[in-house]
């Protein structure tokens, strides 16, 4: 048995080697490694031969020790090792095939191939992941793209760089060119992730509907999918079909066709179609010898089995009108079409011509009937009105016409004449537009609405699933006066020759309803009532209606704005009651329209009375040649009023207005812009009278008399209003400012610097005592820069409200300092650093608002900023007499523990202190009306980096610089944000609407993450930093970025984003700058450290990801492609030979500091924002 296995272990290599060539289809060269090794590794690990190459074992002895024999075991290994060999050599180009060279064994071969080609390719992961990133599609197809996107991520796989598919999907739909929009918005909105081959078999579906899309598409004009008589489909069968119309947007019984989706096959039954036809098939069982009149190049069935076939998808059961895709213009590969109506009725659902059916569907008004287009041209355009099936429908005029419903008229633009069309079809879109109204529906009724009132313009029902509109067309209100129109040129006429007649228009069907007199009002536009004449007189008509009759033939036609064709109302016009032709006469007097009634047209308001644009009197009616007579002349009747509305101006009724009054400011809650309101509220005036007294007793200034020597400054109350934490007043401040902006340089003042307390030195604070247990306490200096003395001679004007009366000329000679002054600052920090030396403090040499009291075993340090005041200590003994020793000189104000200090909220926890600026941010976030936006997963997107090239900039950038300003001081516990922040700061000299968008997105990842904060905890006394770089990473100048984080413990106490200033040739470069830059900032730390008597038990420690900065940090190797960084490299190699410094490799995927190198994905970064923030949910704010 043992034989026969081994005779086939050694056949096995021979077999494979005679047939090599039929496994292994490609010769190993520098381009095809991956073919290859997919190839070469499955046909060996399928015969059991790959263990022999990857994990060889020993050749066997040669000959047996024993007998001193030859080993057969050794003849097996060496021809078994011999074959693989001949096989391997045998799928190697020449170019491989010299690499090997002088290898003994095959597994000699596969680890010189292995090493080669792998490490050729982990030194270009960076030229592979920009090669993937970079693949478009083009004019490739589907499966060429994907092609090349697997090549690209295999050559990754290779390296151990692996993509995930929601990467991969991504990069792909990057790739994709516009005509995909659609599938890539779909694919973006999955939740559930989608593998690279379901995505090929998606990407592949899409591309046959787009490229079938293209093949059979037809450009239309015009396009109306209306059915009649002559585009229904033929039935010959014996039976009648009968078609039924019926609105199809619900839901009913039977087989439906919902709105625009799928369904609508033609079965036995019945069927609801989209754009207002429900249809009612009564035939047989089946459909013989149906024949659509279609274009479609597919030949419909003609046996008695057969089903429709759709003419935009080509798929049976269905037609075009029922098509999921009817309105996809997209799919059909072509653009949605000038003129649209959706609508589909076989038949009116009534006789009156005068309704219109409502159609969101339809692009423009339809109408078979001309008379409802009084003013109506011939269409003289070439193009047609398609149907839903392919016919083409005829447009014979064009006009503009007025709808008149029972309250309001409405404007009718641009309606087409179709003979064809069965019904009145009015467009939703265009009505909307040229009426300033929206629609609103519901099952059972719809409404019309004014957009800018609210007004209800048009309340009505659903008829038989359709949503009809009653009213009377009438001509558009231009036509009415002009006197270039065709059909009112002899009214024009009229107007002004004499005599003239009365006369009628109107149509058979509305004559019974409309009297002749409320005719001519109603199309005028005047007020109306519902007319009480029972019918209208039995004469021949003119298209525009009775015209009033005048007694002398010279009698002038009064100006009017109406009868100027260019002053038009553009929305629609409400119609008023008024009396009916019997109970008035046409005897009122003459009135006109006033100019002022059409001053804002966009709205609909009432007419006033005097709107009558002709005259009417009471004079007989005479004859005229031109226009026909009434049956029956109208008789003289004494003036009435022209309308009868009673009105309150009418009655002497005048009523003063009353201007609201809830606009008046309260105050007490506000604080008041100027002295003069302050001056007139008591809780201000005794707020100004205790600041003058603070300032009197500080003896702040003297009087003197004034001279021209002497540079006055100025002075101004500023008000502040002090409030607890649950919102309410807790006192009222008022500060007496001086006028800085009147000093003089070198008269007045020198030297103002102040020095302020750095953030990591604040940190430092908090970790120490969170490490130690020591008590933080916070103090508040009152009034803290009356105690600066100053050293020029400042004079100022006396405060206003407080002069002196006795000397009401003098001026305050300033012994003190005063807020406002450019050298307060500075002389208050030279007062209070002054007096904390004679205390026994020191000054840290490293940041001068840090100061340390060390006596024996006792320490304290003390953080000054400005006024406010952190002390802490491992004695609560000596901070308490330290305290009491700074009262005796300044007027402190002892706000117990720290809680708030700087915009920081402290909250003790068991674990140490969680510090944060919730209160901050929220009130950051109200300022720039964010407080209720949508919150962003990360602070900064991943793709369009920003750039200096836009052109859209800001008008006014103060709003940019003041959100960028803030959101700095944000990062003073938001690490996750310094890198977004540290982005946009870049563009403050010229800021676009792109880079506010950028702003605004780091407020609303801050509106998602208000909880988060820096928790300082007890740890060991060690510095760690970690160090990166971006190599090149701004697509404007190609500058790199470098990011650090410093470590003392477990706690973050510095961490920096920051652009380098010099463009890096490689990435070793960045690199080892962005360590230059940690190793300096370790080395200030530690001299913050050691001025804290705190001494470290170890050399701080560097983490970097990049083998080749650390390897020129170690090791003496300096040559020519690195004297640019000459500088950065004696500085960090000293630290490492002198041992101050210790330098360690982390791999990238451990590296903190890529959070503050570049925009990340969101994973990538909550995964880092873990190891550096945590969570609270229960904050309690703490005011300041």
């Amino acid at each position: 048995m043992s034989t026969a296995t081994s005779n086939t272990q050694t056949q096995t290599p021979f077999f494979l080697l005679s047939n090599i060539s039929n496994y292994v289809t490609v010769k190993l060269d520098h381009t095809n490694y991956l073919m290859w090794k997919f190839q070469i590794t499955g046909i060996l690990d399928a015969y059991s031969l790959l263990d022999h190459l990857e994990d060889p074992t020993f050749c066997p002895p040669k000959f047996v020790l024993e007998t001193q024999e030859v080993n057969p075991l050794h003849l097996q290994w060496k021809a078994r090792d011999k074959t693989l060999f001949s096989l391997l050599s045998s799928t190697l180009s020449p170019s491989a095939i010299s690499l090997v060279m002088g290898q003994t064994t095959a597994s000699g071969i596969w680890k010189v191939i292995l090493n080669r080609y792998t490490s050729i390719s982990r030194s270009s992961v960076v030229n592979l992941k920009r090669e993937l990133n970079s693949i478009k599609k083009n004019s490739d197809s589907v499966t060429q793209y994907l092609q090349k996107i697997k090549e690209a991520r295999d050559k990754l796989v290779s390296v151990g760089v692996f993509i995930d598919d929601e990467e991969i999907l991504h990069i792909v739909l990057q790739g994709l060119p516009s005509e995909f929009h659609s599938f890539t918005s779909t694919m973006l909105t999955k939740n559930e992730a989608v593998q690279f081959e379901e995505l090929h078999t998606l990407m592949k579906t899409e591309e046959d509907l787009l490229k079938s899309a293209v093949d059979n598409s037809k450009e239309i004009a015009h396009m109306a999918m209306v059915a009649n008589k002559n585009s229904q489909p033929s039935f010959n069968s014996p039976s009648n079909a009968q078609f039924h119309g019926n609105r199809g947007r619900g839901r009913n019984q039977n087989f439906h066709n919902r709105g625009r989706g799928n369904g609508g096959r033609f079965q036995q039954g019945n069927f609801n179609t989209r754009g207002g036809t429900q249809g009612i098939f009564s035939a047989g069982n089946s459909f013989p010898n149906f024949s659509p009149n279609s274009q479609n190049p597919q030949s419909w069935n003609q046996s008695p089995s057969s089903r429709p076939i759709c003419q935009i998808c080509y798929k049976p059961s269905h037609t075009a009108i029922d098509c999921y895709q009817h309105m996809n213009f997209a799919y059909q590969g072509r653009h949605p079409q000038a003129k649209l109506a959706a609508m589909a009725t076989a038949a009116p659902p009534d006789s009156n011509q005068t309704t219109w059916i409502s159609d969101t569907g339809a692009i423009d008004h339809f109408t078979p009937d001309l008379h409802n287009i009084p003013d109506n041209q011939a269409y003289t355009d070439s193009q047609l009105v398609s149907v839903g099936n392919g016919n083409q429908l005829p447009i014979s005029h064009i006009g503009n016409s007025q709808l008149k419903t029972s309250a309001y008229l409405f404007n009718l633009r641009k309606v087409l004449h179709v003979p064809s069309m069965k019904s009145n079809l009015l467009s939703v879109h265009r009505f909307c537009r040229d009426n300033h109204c929206s629609f609103s529906f519901n099952a059972s009724r719809f409404q019309i609405r004014d957009c800018h009132t609210g007004k209800p313009l048009y309340n009505g029902l659903s008829k038989d699933g359709l949503y009809p509109i009653h009213g009377l067309s009438l001509p558009s209100l231009k036509s009415r006066f002009s006197p270039a129109s065709n059909h009112s040129s002899t009214v024009a006429q009229s107007f002004f020759s004499a005599p003239r007649v009365s006369y009628t228009a109107c149509r058979p069907d509305a004559c019974s309803k409309v009297s002749e007199a409320s005719l001519w009002h109603m199309r005028l536009g005047h007020p109306q009532t519902p007319p009480t004449h029972p019918s209208c007189p039995n004469t021949p008509s003119s298209i525009l209606g009775p015209v009033p009759t005048s007694t002398s033939p010279h009698s002038p036609l009064p100006s009017s704005p109406l009868l100027h064709p260019h002053i038009l109302p553009l929305g629609p016009i409400p119609l008023l009651p008024e009396p009916s032709p019997l109970a008035e006469p046409l005897s009122a007097p003459p009135s006109t329209i006033q100019p002022d009634s059409l001053d804002n047209p966009l709205s609909p308001r009432p007419l006033s009375p005097s709107s009558s644009s002709l005259p009417i009197s009471a004079a007989p009616v005479h004859p005229s040649p031109a226009l026909p007579i009434s049956a029956a002349p109208v008789h003289p009747s004494p003036a009435l009023p022209s309308h009868p509305m009673q009105t309150r101006s009418k009655s002497g009724i005048v009523k003063k207005k009353v201007l609201a009054t809830s606009t008046t400011i309260n105050y007490l809650q506000t604080e008041p812009p100027t002295y003069k309101i302050a001056s007139q509220i008591p809780e201000w005036r005794a707020a100004m009278a205790s600041e003058i007294d603070a300032l009197q007793r500080q003896h702040t200034w003297s009087l003197i008399p004034p001279s021209n020597d002497q540079n006055l400054v100025g002075c101004r109350w500023v008000y502040k209003i002090k409030r607890h934490t649950d919102g309410s007043v807790s006192r009222y401040k008022a500060r007496l400012v001086a006028k800085g902006f009147h000093q003089k340089a070198g008269v007045d003042f020198d030297e103002t610097f102040s020095p302020v307390v750095k953030p990591p030195t604040v940190r430092i604070i908090l970790s120490l005592a969170a490490q130690n247990h020591w008590p933080l306490r916070q103090l508040d200096v009152s009034n803290a820069f009356f105690h600066g003395f100053l050293k020029e001679n400042v004079y100022m004007a006396q405060p206003l409200g407080f002069v002196d009366s006795v000397q009401p000329s003098h001026v305050c000679k300033l012994h003190k300092s005063l807020y406002g002054l450019k050298q307060a600052p500075r002389a208050w920090f030279e007062r209070f650093t002054s007096h904390l030396l004679t205390l026994g403090f020191t000054a840290s040499l490293a940041d001068a608002s840090l100061f340390v009291l060390h006596t024996g075993s006792t320490i304290v340090y003390l953080l000054l900023y400005v006024d406010n005041i952190i002390i802490t200590g491992n004695n609560s003994a000596a901070v308490s007499d330290i305290i009491s020793q700074l009262s005796t000189t300044f007027e402190l104000k002892d706000l117990g523990p720290l809680r708030y200090f700087l915009g920081l909220q402290i909250k003790y926890k068991k674990v140490g202190l969680f510090v944060h600026q919730q209160k901050y941010l929220t009130d950051l976030l109200h300022k720039f009306h964010m407080s209720d936006c949508k919150t962003a997963p990360t602070p900064i997107a991943t793709t369009t980096p920003l750039s200096t090239d836009s052109d859209d900039a800001l008008s006014d950038p103060t709003p940019f610089c003041s959100l960028v300003g803030a959101l700095q001081y944000a990062t003073f516990t938001r690490p996750d944000i310094t890198f977004a922040v540290n982005r946009v700061c870049q563009f403050m000299h010229k800021p676009s609407n792109a880079h506010f968008v950028a702003a605004k997105r780091i407020l609303r990842y801050l509106k998602g993450s208000l909880h988060k904060g820096v928790l300082f905890q007890p740890g060991p006394l060690a510095l760690t930093a970690f160090t990166n770089a971006d190599w090149a990473g701004d697509p404007s100048d190609r500058r790199s970025t470098s990011g650090v984080v410093v470590f003392l413990g477990h706690n973050p106490i510095t961490w920096l984003a920051k652009k380098q200033h010099t463009v890096s040739r490689s990435s070793t470069e960045a690199e080892y700058r962005s360590l230059a830059t940690g190793a300096a900032e370790l080395a200030w730390l530690r001299q913050v450290l050691c001025d804290l008597k705190l001494y470290l038990p170890s050399a701080p420690l560097i983490w970097c990801d990049n083998t080749s900065a650390l390897a020129l940090a170690s090791n003496p190797v300096f040559h020519g492609h690195t004297k640019h960084i000459e500088v950065d490299y004696h500085f960090v190699r000293e630290k490492v030979v002198r041992g101050d410094l210790l330098l360690q490799f982390i791999s990238t995927h451990d590296q903190l500091a890529d959070i503050f190198t570049k925009a990340l994905p969101s994973t990538r970064f909550h995964q880092l924002c873990s190891k550096l923030m945590v969570c609270s949910t229960d904050h309690q704010f703490e005011g300041g």
